[in-house]
């Protein structure tokens, strides 16, 4: 019985796997797929399983968008941006507002904390109209900083890294608070070191967020030269193309560089919030 269970495990992880990744196979093959096998394979009127490996494979859709399409490329600048400032201010006032929640006692400190969960887990629906209505007050529609500004204090990366915090022991801090009373010191040589794990996995967790938003730059813009990648492959796909497909396999290059250069942090520092 312990032998026949060892067999299924492999197997049924094998099947799903196969599962999950086949969509993403049958994006890469169709990307190098030629106008007419594409619309052999994947016709509104002859929609047939995709093959494994093209007839004839060719890289020119990547050619065409990577050197002859300003749009798309406009639009991946957009969200590499985007992705990145937001990123970059949500450390920078994240971390600080982290460590006050986790560390210093102030009165209200539990129900502020209670009110960051609160808002983690409302979804945008809820909150869209008044957030429509700030960025319109602001004048910032049909700009990129209608999706900077909001993202900004967006409440998941203060929770994430308060939890990761809260697990650093008190005697630490106060050991080299004893060193030096300078806050700063006790952020730049004890918090922020310490917190490496956490704050690439709540940066990388977010960045992943911000680049595939759909909804926000939905509902705020509608300049085609403000849109983010992701707006332009959600239009894109009323008329899917070999091309397409080409530039949702280009959409992908930022997210696996990330996990592959920063995966073992990432599992890391998920791992630390069990740790006590």
């Amino acid at each position: 019985m312990k032998s026949f269970l060892r067999l299924l495990c492999p197997l049924l992880l094998g099947l799903c796997s196969i599962v999950f990744l086949a969509p993403l196979l049958f994006v890469l093959t169709g990307s190098l797929m030629r106008p007419n096998e594409f619309a052999h394979t994947y016709g509104a009127n002859a929609l047939r399983f995709p093959a494994l490996v093209p007839r004839l494979a060719s890289p020119a859709q990547y050619t065409a968008l990577l050197l002859n399409t300003p749009s798309f490329l406009n639009a991946y600048w957009n969200s590499l941006l985007i992705a990145s400032v937001i990123c970059a201010c949500q450390l920078f006032f994240a971390l600080p507002c982290a460590y006050g929640l986790s560390k210093l006692r102030f009165r209200g400190r539990r129900p502020l904390l209670f009110t960051y969960v609160v808002m983690m887990m409302l979804p945008f629906q809820v909150t869209m109209l008044p957030m429509y209505q700030l960025v319109k007050a602001l004048n910032l529609l049909d700009s990129r900083w209608s999706l900077i500004i909001p993202e900004i204090f967006a409440p998941f990366t203060v929770f994430f890294l308060a939890q990761f915090l809260h697990r650093l022991p008190n005697e630490l801090i106060e050991a080299v608070r004893l060193e030096s009373s300078s806050p700063f010191v006790l952020y730049r040589h004890l918090i922020v070191p310490l917190s490496m794990p956490g704050i690439v996995s709540s940066i990388i967790l977010s960045f992943v967020e911000t680049w595939n938003m759909v909804e926000k730059p939905l509902l705020y813009l509608s300049d085609m030269r403000t849109y983010p990648l992701s707006m332009l492959l959600y239009e894109a796909g009323n008329r899917a193309t070999a091309t397409t497909l080409a530039g949702c396999v280009l959409y992908l290059v930022p997210v696996l560089l990330l996990w592959n250069c920063f995966k073992d942090d990432i599992c890391t520092g998920i791992a630390q919030l069990q740790i006590k």
